[in-house]
């Protein structure tokens, strides 16, 4: 192991000694675990959850509405990304509804898709559309910076359509989404349970957090927290074990 690595690692059990030294500290102090939970009823929280069957039929649940919602959005960014970039009036068009999914909260666009939708489809189109914003302009960035030259040796060659999407614009545009992808999948794993949250669909992960703070149980919300957190890195790493390099690039 590299000396920077242990002193990552050594630094990294440090602070979080340190931080449930105070969580523990504060605890005893307020003395109320509604406002704060110790970290042992925290952990308490967690592993009933852990026990317990139905909480992964909820994680099944969540995670089927993350996955479908990451794909089509990535799906639709690289149709919709290739469009703009060959047609450019497309990519004006776009700009201003793009603009407006970035500024807007996400509450108020869950709102909206709750009355236009109902509240099993709804996180994963919030999802979609907090997500696709980030990976178009990943997939328009990248092939507006095409090297020329390239682009001038496929007219000289006459390559057909086909090889130039398979062998030159597809591993520019994955190579330039790089480490964005996972900061993709972090994204729409947010905006889908901030939408179950709010629109309490059956089997969620939101609507178990919705459902502990109704009890007033805040150490099962922080424990459903942290279970959000465990997923997210392990599907973080999975995707980056499948398709990255060292430097967080996409082999392609």
């Amino acid at each position: 192991m590299k000396v920077s690595s242990l002193r990552n690692n050594i630094v990294f059990v440090i602070y979080g000694i340190s931080f449930l030294l105070v969580w523990s500290w504060l605890s005893k102090v307020v003395n109320q675990s509604v406002l704060i939970p110790s970290p042992e009823e925290v952990m308490y929280s967690l592993l009933e959850i852990l026990k317990s069957k139905p909480a992964y039929i909820v994680i099944f649940h969540t995670l089927r509405r993350v996955i479908a919602s990451f794909i089509i959005a990535l799906a639709c960014a690289l149709l919709a990304g290739i469009i703009a970039y060959l047609l450019p009036v497309v990519r004006n068009l776009l700009t201003p509804i793009l603009y407006f999914l970035k500024v807007v909260p996400v509450v108020a666009i869950i709102l909206l898709i709750l009355i236009w939708s109902s509240s099993e489809k709804a996180p994963a189109i919030v999802g979609f559309l907090m997500v696709f914003p980030l990976l178009y302009e990943g997939v328009i960035n990248s092939l507006l910076y095409i090297d020329v030259k390239l682009l001038h040796m496929t007219k000289i060659y006459n390559v057909s359509a086909v090889y130039q999407i398979k062998d030159l614009y597809l591993p520019i545009i994955f190579r330039g989404l790089g480490n964005s992808l996972s900061t993709a999948f972090g994204l729409v794993f947010k905006s889908v349970v901030a939408g179950e949250v709010l629109s309490h669909p059956k089997l969620s992960i939101g609507g178990a957090i919705y459902k502990e703070k109704n009890y007033l149980n805040t150490s099962g919300v922080l424990a459903w927290l942290i279970i959000m957190v465990i997923i997210n890195i392990i599907l973080e790493k999975i995707m980056k074990r499948l398709g990255g390099d060292k430097n967080g690039n996409l082999k392609y």
